[in-house]
């Protein structure tokens, strides 16, 4: 059977780590909300923070963007040598999320085998991004992660167990002895508990991911960090080049860290991402949307629109989760604000097979009533991706 979801070695703060100031959300979320990631600074001040390790894509227009990358790989260095870290080896590491809504939200966090995705228009990999890649999005993420000592990933990859048997099974047959952690999330992220797998329940999933592997052409779609995972996939396609052969097969670059969540789940919601254009007209805008006479619930006709909008007026374009946030920066003078509608998602699997990856930014998973970003993965486990 073909293998290409597996445990790992991770890093896990040790005891005395303050995780409640160690763990942050996803570096994608809140990228027009300054004072989010402002807050989210006062609140770690100097504690050991994942936030001293990843590149909040709110500061990727900033000046300093060079300074921030050389910091963010030089607290890698540190905390590693300064022992901050317990190695969890060779495990799987069953999380237990509670949301915002009070729903849990289970998965497992391993690592997928980049040389099984494949993010190209048209993929027939086994592991497919769900939404077209921005590839011009890549090279910023890949200054960080092609001389990075750690990855850290706020990636959830999908897949689809309408039984419930290969995660939520799992979440009863845990012992109190196998908790790693259990957080209460900064920021109002709920709170999240993380067990070790013992070595049958790790088989278990691995062993269901290969049977699903051997009986279907999409094992696992991607459902946040697409363009994460695509750094990582550019990053290993780069490096494996001048590897000699006997490393290729275990080089931890080779592997990347993931989250596997069920489709199925009851906790898992899908979201449109509405779209606010900014520093533009709005009477023009709306009176050439209007000349065009396209469908505004059309993703992939807006896209279209607004990309060709912004190429002749000017203008920039912002991806948005939740429809309040949305509306609220529309608002404000010179923006424009499209809000989406949501899509089912159990129609997401054979949609994928049939006609590969939908527009980029058609959906998010989130809270469907609230459309809380701070429902998003929290980085928190660590791995190293360096020999």
């Amino acid at each position: 059977m073909k293998k290409i979801f597996k445990s790992a070695d991770f890093l896990l703060p040790k005891k005395d780590i303050a995780l409640e100031k160690w763990a942050v959300v996803a570096c994608d979320q809140h990228t027009s909300n300054l004072a989010f990631w402002k807050e989210a600074q006062e609140i770690v001040g100097d504690s050991p923070s994942t936030l001293s390790l990843i590149f909040p894509e709110v500061y990727l227009e900033d000046a300093d963007f060079h300074q921030r990358i050389d910091a963010i790989h030089a607290s890698m260095d540190k905390y590693v040598g300064d022992g901050l870290f317990d190695k969890v080896e060779d495990s799987l590491i069953f999380v237990e999320r509670k949301q915002m809504d009070g729903r849990l939200r289970c998965g497992v966090v391993g690592v997928v085998d980049l040389e099984e995705y494949d993010f190209k228009p048209n993929s027939k990999s086994l592991i497919r991004p769900t939404e077209g890649t921005i590839e011009d999005r890549i090279p910023p993420r890949l200054h960080v992660r092609e001389k990075a000592r750690l990855e850290l990933s706020h990636v959830m990859v999908l897949v689809d167990d309408p039984s419930c048997e290969v995660i939520e099974a799992l979440r009863y047959k845990l012992v109190p002895q196998q908790m790693l952690y259990s957080i209460e999330l900064m920021q109002q992220g709920g709170s999240i508990k993380g067990f070790k797998l013992s070595e049958e329940q790790k088989q278990h999933v691995i062993n269901s991911i290969a049977n699903i592997v051997a009986n279907s052409p999409l094992a696992l779609a991607m459902g946040d960090g697409n363009h994460s995972l695509a750094t990582a996939k550019t990053h290993w396609d780069n490096l494996k080049k001048g590897l000699p052969q006997n490393e290729l097969e275990n080089h931890p670059a080779r592997y990347a860290m993931v989250e596997v969540v069920n489709l199925h789940s009851p906790a898992l919601t899908f979201e449109p991402i509405h779209r606010v254009m900014m520093g533009v007209d709005k009477n023009n805008v709306l009176a050439e949307l209007k000349k065009s006479g396209m469908d505004k619930t059309d993703v992939a006709a807006l896209q279209v629109f607004i990309d060709a909008y912004i190429e002749k007026h000017g203008g920039t374009v912002d991806y948005i989760h939740g429809a309040d946030a949305t509306i609220e920066l529309g608002a404000k003078e010179g923006n424009v604000e499209f809000l989406l509608p949501v899509i089912d998602k159990h129609d997401l699997f054979p949609a994928i097979i049939k006609g590969g990856a939908l527009p980029r930014k058609s959906f998010s998973m989130g809270d469907s009533i609230h459309g809380k970003q701070e429902d998003k993965r929290y980085y928190i486990e660590a791995r190293e991706i360096v020999k």
